[in-house]
């Protein structure tokens, strides 16, 4: 297994240029004449061009890059295996981000810059963006003195233990505040439903009252009433893009983590796959919220809010995800995930019925969701300091956005104790037995 960030900076601005406007841009930089460069920076941002959403500015040999996510600077530390040594190799790799955000900030500061032209170029430190295609970058956020960011969190859990995670993120301790971030309160409240008021292991399908469910049919109605649950969230209400309501999403597809179940149990319901329908819509939602008392309709939409693209679609238009709960339930026990641009290719985009899957800027709108398949992690258990398992285990992906929205920025000297601290969180949630605490004190423990 791997764990990988993003630190994603809205305080930094990176636009796309041609070689000949950075020649001007350069040339006015090494004048010093920044009222010039200013101006004409200025007007370059005022018709702004943008990078491909495939472009890397720059990449380092110590396992990190920095891309453009819009406008915004980000910074993707490739993942790191958890293995004995990984912690310190990953702080390694941050104290590597920390000095190139520090020198990046350098010449924003330097002699007052900032306030009298926020713009960098490549002449301003020629060394360090060698790498980069043509590029302007601002400092945007005119009222910080510090880079900040979003952060995001890619790993891998077991599906047996997905429910004691939801378990321990419900309780609101510090590894709340590491995966559901400063806004955390009603991810929270949800997992506390969910854990709570859902007896995973004692609420048994009532058309196979004899069976016990396992551990990863507990898991898995758990993540599965978590999507129900926040794609029932103020129906109607506007949504940017889809992935904003998966505080915690799912990588590999809901096809594949079926395929995690026992046997009995895949076999079962994927015969029977309206049970497992009437199973989560009548049985496992009522229980989670009072709002679905009687049962939460399976007819209605799995995302129940209109997409706006950012309210980048002309005259405010929004648009209706067509994908029933009924749909999503069946397909993953059938072997296809309907909640995936994989499900709705692209070259279905230009039948009018489709029209819906393709957003302002061309991309799917089901983009990340269930994006890598059924596709596995694998952790190594042997050799972990302070774990007293071995052998491997194959994992599914998770990504957890909840930190990446909202109030949840951090400075840039932050980052690397919170990517530390997440890393050896979930190096214990996969390596402990399933009935083993994790001691905080210990695994967020720096020192």
């Amino acid at each position: 297994m791997a764990v990988g960030f993003e630190f994603q900076s809205p305080t930094l601005r990176v636009l796309s240029i041609t070689a000949k406007q950075e020649a001007q841009l350069c040339d006015l930089q090494a004048r010093a004449d920044w009222a010039g460069l200013k101006a004409a920076a200025d007007a370059i941002d005022g018709n702004p061009s943008y990078f491909g959403k495939t472009t890397v500015l720059s990449r380092s040999a110590m396992g990190w890059c920095i891309v453009p996510d819009g406008t915004d600077v980000e910074f993707v530390i490739n993942h790191i295996p958890i293995e004995s040594g990984g912690a310190t190799r990953l702080a390694g790799v941050m104290k590597s981000v920390d000095m190139t955000v520090e020198r990046i900030t350098n010449l924003f500061v330097r002699n007052g810059r900032k306030a009298v032209c926020p713009y960098v170029v490549r002449s301003d430190d020629a060394s360090l963006f060698n790498q980069f295609p043509p590029f302007l970058m601002k400092w945007s956020l005119s009222g910080d003195s510090d880079v900040i960011g979003f952060p995001q969190i890619t790993g891998g859990v077991a599906l047996e233990k997905l429910r004691k995670l939801f378990k321990i993120l419900a309780k609101n301790t510090e590894s709340s505040d590491v995966f559901l971030g400063a806004e955390k309160q009603p991810y929270v409240a949800l997992m506390g439903k969910i854990t709570t008021g859902f007896k995973a292991k004692a609420t048994r399908d009532p058309n196979w009252p004899a069976h016990e469910p396992s551990r990863e049919l507990r898991s898995l109605a758990s993540l599965v009433a978590a999507y129900l649950y926040r794609g029932a969230s103020t129906p109607g209400a506007g949504l940017g893009a889809v992935k904003q309501l998966w505080f915690i999403m799912a990588r590999t597809d809901f096809a594949a983590l079926f395929k995690q179940l026992p046997n009995d149990e895949q076999t079962r319901y994927a015969a029977r796959a309206d049970d497992w329908v009437r199973y989560m819509c009548g049985v496992v939602m009522p229980l989670v919220d009072n709002r679905f008392a009687g049962g939460m309709d399976a007819g209605g939409f799995l995302i129940d809010r209109k997409i706006t693209d950012y309210r980048e679609l002309k005259d405010d238009a929004t648009v209706q995800i067509d994908i029933t709960r009924r749909q999503w339930l069946r397909g993953m026990a059938k072997g296809v995930d309907v909640l995936t641009a994989a499900a709705h290719p692209e070259k279905w985009w230009d039948r009018a019925d489709k029209k819906m899957y393709i957003d302002k800027h061309g991309e799917h709108r089901l983009r990340g969701s269930g994006a890598l398949g059924d596709k596995l992690d694998e952790v190594v258990l042997d050799n972990l300091a302070g774990i007293s398992s071995n052998g491997t285990m194959q994992l599914p992906i998770f990504e957890f956005r909840a930190p990446g929205v909202g109030a949840n920025t951090m400075s840039h000297s932050a980052w690397s104790d919170y990517a530390v601290k997440a890393y050896r969180f979930l190096a214990a949630t996969n390596a402990l037995k399933k009935e083993s605490p994790i001691d905080e004190a210990v695994v967020f423990d720096l020192t």
